[in-house]
């Protein structure tokens, strides 16, 4: 209570928090005028892009039901470039494959 009476801001963001349309917005800008879809260290944008993989993966009820959708219209990499999301089974028979070929 004292620190609210003095104005403390509890919380800091460097960004300003844009509605999600807008940042789909930027996101389709990014992708037109750089042929691809911004990385992670793309600041907020990518920081935004980040955080609509992360809902994907947790499979985020409200996100898969409105968002989800609107990025999948316009064919959203869910898995950044260079990287392929496999299950856990998945990674392990491709790893006793290669230790296999590698008489490991």
């Amino acid at each position: 209570a004292k620190l609210d009476n003095v104005g403390f801001v509890w919380k800091v963001s460097t960004t300003p928090k844009l509605p999600w349309e807008e940042r789909f917005q930027d996101c389709m800008d990014y992708y037109e005028r750089e042929g691809r879809w911004p990385p992670q260290s793309a600041g907020p944008l990518g920081e935004w892009v980040h955080s609509q993989r992360m809902y994907y993966a947790q499979r985020d009820k409200n996100f898969m039901k409105y968002k989800a959708r609107q990025l999948d219209v316009v064919g959203f990499e869910w898995t950044p470039r260079g990287y392929t999301r496999v299950t856990w089974d998945e990674g392990f028979e491709m790893l006793v494959r290669m230790l296999s070929i590698n008489n490991n």
